[in-house]
């Protein structure tokens, strides 16, 4: 996906299947999730369709290949537009 690099340097990153809990149902996803080093923790899912997402989220779940789990079910915001070269995307961001 390499959405993380439009943002700064990650010092860590994930890339994996998963599943955007979307009006209820899961939808799978692929994703990207990793830390910058200014500290800020940014997660990409590819949906591979265009939706509005917004107000319909309610979580996400996703596991590596080495076994790193990934979850967010509350606390989180979606951002919208965050770079206009990226896709159209499911934007998340955990709250410190």
């Amino acid at each position: 996906m390499e959405q993380l690099q439009y943002y700064g340097e990650p010092i860590a990153k994930y890339e994996a299947q998963g599943f955007l809990v979307l009006d209820g149902a899961p939808q799978a996803c692929g994703f990207e999730a990793g830390q910058l080093r200014d500290g800020k923790i940014l997660m990409f899912c590819d949906l591979s369709i265009p939706i509005e997402i917004k107000n319909r989220v309610s979580g996400f779940s996703g596991t590596t290949k080495k076994g790193i789990k990934f979850s967010l079910m509350e606390n989180f915001t979606i951002l919208e537009g965050l770079h206009p070269n990226l896709p159209r995307l499911a934007r998340l961001k955990p709250f410190p």
